[in-house]
């Protein structure tokens, strides 16, 4: 979008006010760039700067442990959406917008795609089946059905998520948790994330990323690169199923990352959430497209137009990085890395005497680095250069 049309955006009136639960700086920051007000509430444990500089107010509630609790929240003057980009702030966003009759996500769509089996349900009454199951004990799984993915069924950030290959290692997971658990097959292939935005029950493909883990078994997101190197009928059938997801769970409004699997057998969805993705992907993706998928939300929720989605012009990725395992002592070769040529944005996840585990999980990152380039080849070369030059050291 062009500085005249944001600059017009902002000249205009004062379209309302906005509730933004979860202290989400790109949310604020969306908000306020399409002129509009807003009203912050955070978790008392979730640290409110900088989202809260432009708040108009802000409220503490336990939302996170009690999603109910954002009912008792007054009601701002002129209020047209309840918003929300943050896992646990998406359910008592969308049920203060209904209790409202404000705009927001359906309640039901925010349900079904945060309880990983409803949705792998609807998935296969919408034509997309998957062998799955809830997961309570080893006879759960037909030994016909291995290798298996376990994964919490209301998981986030990978946490839990285990590759098991027979019983013995079934009975492991199962003992390492007492979160609801649920196995699916496990789908081979080239893992992919889709961003997209919906209003009026149309969904646009803003961009499809490629995605590289660490593998079995934990499959930890490893860096993300866009757009993925695909052909058009590939980029349809991904597209296809994706909006076949977001119909089946009722997604009328609003963003969603859809992780998918391109493999022999086809598209898999793994899992959505209505929310941007994580790890950086908003960022890269509008480097390539322009577009800010948090702006388009905000839009798009509080149905002001979107803009048109635009091909990629060049080519995005964020690299992870960590360390040993072991207490941070001292971190050099971050300013370095901002110098070089093609680095866009680097970011250190975790501070000095703070802790580095081994990665079982996307938590367990210590840093990012974010390029662009005219290729996928220039800029993992420019990604590799940039996660070289920075150290960490640990004890």
């Amino acid at each position: 979008m062009s500085g005249a049309d944001l600059k017009a955006r902002t000249d205009a009136p004062d379209p309302g006010c906005v509730m933004l639960i979860g202290a989400s700086p790109f949310g604020s920051r969306a908000i306020t760039r399409l002129g509009m007000s807003y009203v912050l509430v955070c978790d008392p444990d979730e640290d409110p700067t900088p989202a809260a500089a432009g708040a108009a107010a802000v409220h503490r509630v336990a939302y996170r442990t009690d999603p109910g609790a954002v009912r008792a929240l007054p009601r701002p003057a002129g209020v047209r959406a309840v918003v929300a980009f943050t896992e646990l702030g998406l359910l008592p966003a969308a049920e203060l917008a209904e209790l409202w009759s404000v705009n927001g996500v359906p309640v039901s769509a925010v349900r079904d795609s945060r309880d990983k089996l409803q949705m792998r349900r609807l998935l296969a009454q919408s034509g997309h089946p998957l062998p799955c199951g809830r997961l309570q004990h080893v006879s759960d799984v037909d030994s016909t059905a291995y290798p298996v993915i376990v994964k919490p069924v209301s998981g986030v950030a990978g946490m839990g998520v285990h590759l098991v290959t027979n019983a013995r290692d079934l009975r492991v997971a199962l003992l390492a948790t007492n979160e609801p658990l649920m196995w699916e097959r496990y789908a081979v292939g080239q893992e992919l994330s889709v961003e997209t935005i919906s209003q009026g029950g149309r969904h646009r493909v803003l961009g499809i990323t490629r995605k590289v883990t660490t593998g079995a078994p934990h499959f930890v997101e490893h860096a993300h690169l866009t757009p993925a190197a695909l052909t058009s009928d590939k980029e349809r059938a991904i597209a296809e199923t994706v909006i076949d997801c977001l119909d089946a769970i009722g997604l009328t409004v609003g963003p969603a990352h859809t992780e998918v699997v391109l493999g022999t057998d086809g598209v898999t969805v793994i899992e959505t959430h209505t929310r941007p993705g994580g790890g950086r992907i908003p960022l890269i993706t509008e480097l390539v497209t322009g577009l800010d998928q948090y702006e388009l939300a905000v839009r798009a929720v509080c149905g002001l137009s979107l803009p048109e989605v635009v091909s990629p012009s060049k080519s995005a990725g964020v690299r992870f990085f960590s360390g040993e395992p072991g207490v941070v002592t001292t971190v050099t070769g971050l300013d370095d890395a901002r110098r070089l040529q093609g680095v866009v944005e680097v970011g250190l996840e975790l501070a000095r005497g703070e802790a580095i585990r081994a990665w079982e999980n996307n938590l367990d990152r210590a840093g990012f680095v974010v390029c662009e380039g005219r290729s996928h080849g220039e800029v993992e070369e420019r990604l590799d250069r940039a996660v070289s030059a920075i150290r960490l050291v640990t004890r």
